[in-house]
């Protein structure tokens, strides 16, 4: 087969392949749910959107930016306790150094921070 033969076959058929579909948690997800001690979000899909409960790991995905929880390649659960999830809201208490090393409460929105890909939870620019 040559090599102009085989790369149009490539492309007729990336022409038809799933694209890869994003959304956020809350038009995807019915019930969202944090593991006790904080550090797994867990949601149920939709029916039709995904099977069963899907889960992520935030360890990678939420970092303690002084006493302020964000989106970032990781690290809260080192330096936050308190975790505590009200509906895509997860808030904790974090050293700020800052402060003089107290813990301050921080919250943030996980429907701004996570993607449901393909029926899998992901994080922001490919922390996971």
């Amino acid at each position: 087969m040559s090599a102009l033969l085989f790369s149009l076959i490539l492309l007729a058929a990336a022409a038809h392949a799933t694209p890869i579909k994003r959304d956020s948690i809350t038009t995807v997800c019915v019930q969202f749910q944090l593991s006790p001690d904080g550090h797994t979000f867990a949601c149920s899909p939709q029916p039709g959107l995904g099977q069963g409960q899907v889960t992520i790991g935030l360890a990678n995905c939420i970092q303690n930016n002084d006493g302020v929880l964000i989106a970032s390649g990781g690290g809260f659960i080192d330096t936050c306790d308190t975790v505590v999830l009200s509906g895509t809201s997860l808030s904790a208490h974090c050293i700020s150094v800052g402060a003089g090393g107290i813990r301050e409460g921080s919250s943030v929105d996980l429907d701004e921070i996570l993607n449901f890909e393909n029926g899998q939870l992901s994080c922001p620019n490919g922390f996971e």
